[in-house]
């Protein structure tokens, strides 16, 4: 252990690691480096800060960088039950670490204050009950005035942009394919009702002529008591002038195969996929308008061709028209305000030219009391339907905005899920791409696949079998080790940033290397670089750790193809560590590099800070190369020397 001040930051581009650099760090190496098993070796600063503990002075030693230091040891009685400082039994810890389940620091899910996993104690029935609680239930709130009237134009009654309106009438039709068959079956309805209402009063109007002659000629006239005495069969006419509108069969046929007409129509936009479903409604609206424009110009011309008779019938026809096909228009479409407002003009542009010009001709040819009367019929009829047509517009306006309000809410939702989808997935593939720079891809992906059998609930109960599953023993493997020269010197000299700056050029260099050299950077720690070919990158050959050792002659092979990437990689790392200038001392940073080749274990250690480690007795080898090295020089194995013989290797005495 040791004090003092340091700088922390990463490193290089690969592998990324949160690492700390200074004389601080150093001096702290050097301590466990010198210190003795079961001890803790602390400096003089230490013990400083805390000299309530048992320290045991130690003779002043050489520390490598730092010349003679005074060091304390603290040794620890071997107690079984001693505590830590939280509380917690040193025999209760490691019983309980013994039986915990692996868990991926990476994507672990919230819990619970017991450290329990709220998800797993919630059953599937009890996830999906809302319930009735206010804790429970939040209620929409619809879309404010001020966003409605940020998307729409002309008083909220179309939206601003056009593709936003053309989806709204599509959804609106799509809705409404339905009750427009109803609508028109109500229409077909209402014309047999008004045959059957003039059957029903021709009927009983001739048995009362036939009956009571008297009764008759006062209530219908001489005419309708003549009518009576014959004994002619019932025909159309004779039912349709007793009807409340006096439609004649050519007019009745033409209105029958219109209805079949806009029925197929109908059929045929929503089943075509091409043709867009907000056509519907402009058929609907059109059939309608024409329903009407047709059944005015012949009630019109009717009543007309009745001045004679004094029958004001022409009016009532009228009233009938409009009112029966603007209530099935309101209800049974899904038109918008403005295809209701324009329906609406011409119905009463329709209802005042051929009113007016009727009721002229009417008082021109016949001036007794009924032409008048009829007028006057008129034109009260005129302030009933204006009223009528104001209560219609009026629901018609409100039902729209609110048709509109709610299908903008949808839209703002949508879009908002799928702001959050695309942030949630580029939040993903930065996270990816995170890990990836931390662990490497193949771990990146078991973990993820295991939280997400996790989250589907097939749990792994055992530890050691996801470790396994993580962990793989590798063969033909090169490895890497390189540190500077003078390193705990260097830092000694220059401040901590400055230092952090220095290896992060220096790395950058390195890491730039990597990919030309099929070459994985495992880890940096301080100024020692670790790198392998043959666990991620280059010629792999792994299996299980359980599995048995192969005898096949394939692993030599990758070690072949390995081992000179590994060389190159080591080369071209010396050329560009001499490229580098330490800052202040401004001299070359120069390199002790090792090699070596073998087989491993790679895997995850821990479940804090953890990360991607090789082990096994090549590692080691490695890493002895490195600190037995020359400056400026690879030193290697012979395992490597017989695996690129064609390098100028300089044999070395043994250690």
């Amino acid at each position: 252990i040791h004090t003092g001040p340091c700088m922390s930051g990463i490193v290089g581009t690969k592998s990324l690691r949160f690492c700390l650099f200074g004389d601080t760090m150093n001096t702290a190496a050097r301590m466990e480096q010198k210190g003795t098993a079961a001890c803790v070796h602390t400096t003089q600063d230490v013990v400083d800060l805390v000299p309530g503990e048992r320290w045991e002075k130690l003779a002043k030693m050489e520390v490598k960088g730092k010349g003679s230091m005074q060091t304390y040891l603290l040794r620890l009685p071997s107690m079984a039950d001693e505590e830590f400082e939280g509380g917690d039994n040193i025999a209760s810890v490691v019983a309980s670490v013994s039986k915990r389940e692996y868990e991926n620091p990476f994507f672990l899910q919230s819990k619970g204050d017991d450290g329990s996993d709220p998800l797993e104690e919630v059953s599937s029935a009890e996830r999906l009950d809302v319930g009735s609680g206010p804790s429970l239930y939040q209620d929409i709130q619809p879309v404010s005035d001020a966003v409605y009237a940020e998307h729409t134009k002309w008083f909220g009654l179309c939206f601003k942009k056009l593709h936003i309106e053309r989806a709204f009438l599509d959804g609106q039709a799509r809705q409404g394919k339905i009750i427009v068959f109803v609508g028109y079956g109500l229409y077909v309805l209402l014309m047999l009702s008004n045959y059957l209402k003039g059957y029903v009063e021709y009927y009983y109007q001739t048995k009362w002529c036939r009956t009571s002659e008297d009764l008759c000629l006062f209530l219908f006239g001489p005419a309708s008591y003549e009518a009576a005495q014959s004994d002619g069969k019932v025909t159309y006419d004779m039912v349709a002038s007793y009807a409340v509108y006096n439609m004649n069969e050519y007019l009745s046929f033409a209105v029958l195969i219109l209805l079949v007409l806009a029925c197929v129509v109908h059929v045929v936009i929503h089943r075509v996929a091409a043709i867009e479903k907000w056509w519907a409604t402009v058929v609907v609206a059109a059939v309608y308008t024409l329903l009407l424009t047709g059944m005015l110009i012949s009630a019109a011309a009717y009543g007309r061709l009745r001045v004679e008779s004094g029958s004001g019938q022409w009016v009532t026809s009228i009233g009938f028209v409009i009112i029966n096909i603007s209530t099935l228009m309101s209800f049974f479409t899904d038109a918008p305000f403005l295809g209701h407002f324009l329906w609406w003009f011409v119905a009463t542009a329709l209802y005042y030219g051929l009113g007016v010009t009727t009721i002229g001709a009417t008082v021109r040819i016949d001036e007794s009391y009924n032409a008048i009367r009829n007028g006057a019929n008129a034109v009260s009829g005129c302030v009933l339907l204006t009223m009528y047509s104001i209560i219609l517009l009026f629901g018609s306006c409100l039902r729209d905005k609110s048709n509109r309000k709610q299908f903008l809410q949808r839209v703002l939702m949508v879009k908002q899920q799928n702001q959050i989808i695309r942030e949630k997935s580029r939040n993903e593939r930065m996270q990816r791409h995170f890990l990836e720079n931390i662990l490497p891809a193949n771990v990146v992906e078991k973990l993820q696949r295991r939280q997400l059998r996790k989250q589907r609930g097939l749990r792994m109960t055992l530890k050691k079998s996801f470790k396994s599953s993580i962990s793989q023993r590798h063969f033909g493997v090169g490895m890497l080790y390189a540190d500077l020269v003078g390193f705990t010197s260097f830092c000694k000299q220059v401040d901590p940033f400055s230092v952090m700056v220095f290896l992060n050029d220096l790395f950058e260099v390195f890491d730039g290397l990597c990919d030309d050299f099929n070459v994985y950077k495992v880890e940096t720690v301080g100024d020692c670089y670790v790198a392998t070919v043959g666990v991620v990158t280059g010629e792999q050959h792994f299996m299980a750790v359980d599995a048995p050792t192969p005898n096949s002659p394939q692993p030599l092979l990758d070690s072949m193809a390995n081992a000179k990437d590994l060389v190159s990689f080591a080369k071209a790392m010396v050329r560009g560590s001499r490229q580098v200038k330490k800052p202040v001392l401004d001299t070359p940073a120069l390199l002790r590099v090792g090699l070596h080749t073998g087989s491993c274990i790679s895997g995850i250690i821990g479940t804090r800070n953890f990360k991607f480690s090789l082990l096994g007795d090549d590692v080691t080898i490695a890493a002895a190369m490195e600190k037995t090295g020359v400056p400026d020089c690879i030193h290697a194995s012979e395992d490597i020397v017989k695996l690129v013989p064609e390098e100028r290797w300089e044999k070395c005495k043994v250690h």
